[in-house]
């Protein structure tokens, strides 16, 4: 064996030890994603999953229950979405009726949803946008966010 065939072999190993580091960052990325805090440390950002929904009906301005449809004619039906950063008055509670009404009108039926995660009642945290309208942000312009 030649000393250039040697060293093309080194090379070589070099090259399919590196390749196998990347791919071993990525994975470790994308199982922090799942598993650990990272994202919400800031260090790194992990994909959220958008849907197209049918939305059933407003309880109120920041919750809907829909039929979220994950492709194939897979559907998940009654789920409850909770609008991620919204928070308008609860039934019985003064705005109540407007805020569900202009929920009910931004959001008559089809949207697509970006989800985030499950909140503490079960809920799906999302933003949802109805012909291209994010109701997250017209409701969070009249007031009603997190405080």
């Amino acid at each position: 064996m030649k000393d250039s065939d040697t060293e093309f072999e080194f090379i070589g190993i070099k090259l399919a030890l590196i390749f196998l580091m990347v791919v071993l960052v990525i994975v470790i990325i994308g199982l922090a994603c799942v598993t650990s805090k990272l994202e919400a440390m800031g260090y790194i950002q992990c994909s959220r999953d958008q849907f197209p929904v049918k939305v059933e009906r407003w309880v109120d301005g920041d919750t809907a229950v829909v039929t979220i449809s994950l492709g194939l004619d897979v559907y998940l039906k009654n789920q409850y979405l909770r609008l991620e950063g919204v928070d308008t008055p609860e039934r019985g509670q003064e705005g109540y009726s407007e805020a569900t009404r202009l929920a009910e009108r931004t959001c008559p039926g089809d949207a697509i949803v970006t989800i985030s995660g499950k909140g503490k009642y079960g809920r799906w945290i999302s933003v949802i946008e109805c012909n291209g309208v994010n109701l997250n942000e017209i409701l969070k312009a009249r007031g009603w966010t997190y405080k």
